[in-house]
């Protein structure tokens, strides 16, 4: 039976608050009764017209029926997103003709962030198996590689990366200054570029050389930053520098990588633009000018150069320097030093200073925090966001907010839940228990993705409120999306929950929430079993206090997900591959869109 437009008629079975794995399921019964393997064969080979639909699938879906495909046509690679494009298995990858090999590697350059998002060992498979597909042939020189791989080389493995760009970086260095490298490549670039063969030593380096190599200069160890001749270096250069970086980070691809790095990596990023700064003469005098700093890295200038800026620049770049991540707890609380210094006492403090403040606000004594006003929605909405708050402060924070808005726990909605913030964590665990269900579950997908600094107890009477009934029930239901949706909150539920969960709710759970878990609830909640579903990202998260009470069977099972080169950042569960596509039974992807094409073409209106 076919409709109208050729397709094959399938009932409209996907689920409104169901899971799609009870619709595979669903359709793969009415194919095995309504039709036959080879007209349904036939009809996949022509569904090139529902392709433009694929990326508006549910992403699980996706991801797993790419699990499935071990020959993905030139069509649908076409259609795919680079973001799913970059899921697929590297051995697939591998086995690609080069015509779907070059379009593959096309759309991945178009938006590289997708695989600088990767775990590792993936990104180093998948690199991996596009030379080896490009190169199918044998006949690329190392130059041809270079310039078809463009900036996806620095997500080589090192030997390969060494080997294509050790006799080339002289000529082209030019082209590669707005790639990113991630910290094993970045040693490497270093060791290239100081080099005899490519531009002698760094203490002869001229400043024309500099202009060339761009932004690759803070890229260097401190020790050759140390080394480079101050003549070399101009203050209109640094600036430049630290400006083109600064933009670079906002960009889709910089941003995934700054957020690829780990706090030690990001510290010595830091050191070294620092390092750079000093070599030049914008170290001594005053500091920057606010328009400078605006368009600049705050952390980099340090905090003696943001103590030296004169009072005005200082304050119109207030919000600027408040929300550098990288700025250390120290330094931000000289900085809210100099805030006091030049607006005067906490109690006197406008609206609008508070607001730009950021991170310093964290810097307030506990008596400071008591004289500020906390009854403006926007002032504590900027406090609440902040992370780095000790538990009294919490306390302080929650107890001022409410008390100056005169409402107590079982009043607060959704907004006021979600203008806490982190302060959320400032009531009682009793007083959290007051909260009315439907409002904490309306905000717990803003909560969830916060590193709550709650406790066991508190976590636990959040996770309540929401297996009430109408609320999101008893855990032993929950899918993955509520998991999902509950985010770092789910960190509460008891052990003997945590110990039921089966695949798909793992699948569900945020490796925030994963990290969140307290140690010895982690060890004897989770077995060796449920260990092995967890996914790359998961597990690379799991912290040393919950390792050092995992058991040899369960330590090795993290291992074993670590290590499996193929595991998925977003969908890998499982060693075995039929449980790691449980969602997908034996269907094609052209399937899959069969169905979702047909259902959505039945629900529209006739014209």
């Amino acid at each position: 039976m076919e409709s109208a437009t050729g397709s094959i008629a399938v009932p409209c079975i996907y689920p409104n608050n169901g899971s799609w794995s009870q619709v595979i399921s669903k359709f793969s019964h009415w194919t095995r009764l309504r039709t036959p393997t080879s007209i349904l064969q036939d009809r996949i080979q022509n569904m090139t017209q529902y392709y433009d639909i694929i990326n508006s699938l549910p992403r699980q879906l996706i991801l797993c029926a790419l699990d499935k495909i071990t020959s993905p046509p030139p069509t649908l690679l076409k259609r795919l997103t680079p973001r799913n494009l970059a899921q697929i298995h590297p051995t697939v990858v591998s086995l690609l003709p080069r015509t779907s090999c070059r379009i593959l590697l096309n759309a991945l350059k178009s938006e590289a962030q997708f695989v600088a998002e990767l775990p590792q060992q993936r990104r180093f498979a998948l690199l991996d198996a596009l030379v080896q597909c490009l190169n199918s042939g044998g006949t690329m020189s190392t130059t041809e590689k270079l310039v078809n791989l463009g900036l996806l080389t620095p997500f080589l493995q090192g030997a390969t990366y060494q080997v294509l760009s050790q006799n080339i970086m002289r000529q082209s260095v030019e082209q590669v200054t707005s790639y990113c490298y991630p910290q094993e490549t970045r040693l490497l670039l270093a060791q290239l570029l100081q080099a005899p063969q490519a531009f002698r030593s760094p203490t002869l380096w001229t400043s024309s050389l500099m202009e060339r190599l761009d932004r690759l200069v803070p890229l260097l160890p401190v020790s050759t930053l140390q080394s480079l001749s101050t003549t070399a270096i101009s203050s209109q250069w640094v600036i430049q520098i630290l400006s083109e970086e600064n933009r670079w980070r906002k960009s889709p691809l910089g941003n995934a990588c700054t957020r690829a790095e780990n706090a030690t990596e990001s510290q010595d990023s830091m050191q070294r633009q620092r390092t750079l700064l000093k070599k030049s003469s914008l170290t001594s005098g005053s500091g920057p000018e606010c328009n400078i700093l605006r368009d600049s890295i705050v952390s980099a200038w340090g905090v003696d150069l943001l103590l030296a800026m004169a009072p005005t620049d200082f304050m119109d770049c207030l919000e600027v320097i408040g929300q550098d991540p990288f700025i250390s707890t120290s330094e931000l609380a000289l900085l809210l030093g100099k805030v006091l210094q030049i607006a005067g006492p906490p109690s006197k403090l406008s609206n609008l200073v508070l607001m730009r403040l950021g991170r310093l606000a964290t810097q307030f004594t506990e008596n400071q925090l008591r004289q500020v006003s906390l009854e403006d929605w926007h002032v504590m909405e900027v406090f609440g966001k902040q992370k780095e708050w000790t538990v009294n402060k919490l306390k302080i924070l929650a107890g001022g907010f409410m008390s100056a808005n005169s409402v107590a726990a079982q009043a607060l909605d959704s907004l006021y839940l979600v203008t806490l913030g982190h302060a959320l964590c400032g009531l009682p665990a009793e007083d959290m228990g007051q909260i009315q269900a439907s409002e904490f579950c309306s905000a717990v997908m803003y909560l969830g993705q916060l590193a709550l600094q709650c406790t066991e107890q508190q976590l636990h009477a959040l996770t309540r409120l929401c297996t009430r009934s109408g609320m999101f029930g008893a855990v032993s239901g929950w899918t993955e999306e509520v998991f999902l949706e509950m985010g770092s909150v789910a960190a509460g539920l008891d052990d003997m929950e945590l110990s039921s969960l089966v695949l798909q709710q793992i699948q569900g759970l945020t490796p925030l929430a994963v990290s969140l878990i307290q140690p010895t609830k982690f060890a004897v909640s989770f077995s060796a079993q449920q260990l092995r579903m967890f996914s790359w990202s998961q597990a690379i998260i799991v912290t040393d206090q919950q390792k050092k009470l995992l058991d040899t069977e369960q330590l090795e099972a993290l291992i074993l997900v670590l290590n499996e080169y193929g595991g998925s950042q977003i969908y890998k569960a499982a060693k075995s591959h039929a449980v790691r596509c449980s969602l997908c039974a034996p269907l094609h992807l052209s399937v899959l869109i069969c169905i979702y094409a047909t259902c959505r073409d039945q629900s529209l209106p006739s014209p």
